[in-house]
């Protein structure tokens, strides 16, 4: 479905890996300031401005290649023809290899936690959760997208919910209705 803004954890991960083989360097200089403020606007604000240049850098296509390289399905795809698109199952891939580092390495991974945990798009899955979330939303026309590694005092999990039509408040729902299931 549409990805909205969770595409950016795609678009984090890809430029992670241009860090760590030297290709790119957090003081570089984009969008009038630097690759860790662009990161961080990408994720605690859902900015579109570094992402969307990122984008036209390194191309659509190669950006698919590389995703697919790693093992994401076909799902997840930066040319479609209206928006990207992904998958639950993708993005849930995504995140345990965030929390398990088998994706990003210690210090990328701690790195990314934590803006995810100030991002400031707090009423989906962090609302609904009696758990620390680190989350990363997307909105776009009707979708509304949900994507987190929550810190449960009872245990770690993975949560993505892609919704059409629904509200913050639905996601939240969904969440609680969740952890009463895992944490009865």
């Amino acid at each position: 479905v549409v990805a909205a803004s969770t595409y950016k954890l795609f678009v984090s991960l890809l430029l992670l890996d241009k860090i760590n083989a030297g290709q790119l360097q957090w003081t570089d200089a984009i969008q009038g300031t630097d690759v860790s403020t662009c990161l961080r606007n990408t994720i605690v604000l859902s900015a579109n401005n570094c992402a969307e240049e990122w984008i036209a850098k390194w191309g659509r296509s190669a950006m698919n290649s590389a995703l697919y390289a790693k093992g994401f399905s076909s799902s997840t795809t930066f040319t479609a023809s209206d928006a990207t698109h992904t998958s639950a199952a993708d993005l849930q891939k995504l995140l345990i290899g965030l929390h398990t580092k088998t994706l990003f390495n210690e210090s990328n991974s701690s790195r990314l936690i934590s803006l995810m945990k100030q991002q400031v798009y707090r009423k989906g899955i962090p609302a609904g959760s009696n758990g620390t979330v680190a989350d990363k939303v997307g909105f776009l026309w009707d979708y509304l997208n949900d994507a987190a590694i929550v810190y449960h005092p009872r245990g770690t999990y993975v949560l993505v919910v892609m919704t059409q039509g629904q509200s913050w408040g639905k996601i939240a729902e969904i969440t609680a209705q969740i952890e009463k299931i895992m944490y009865p």
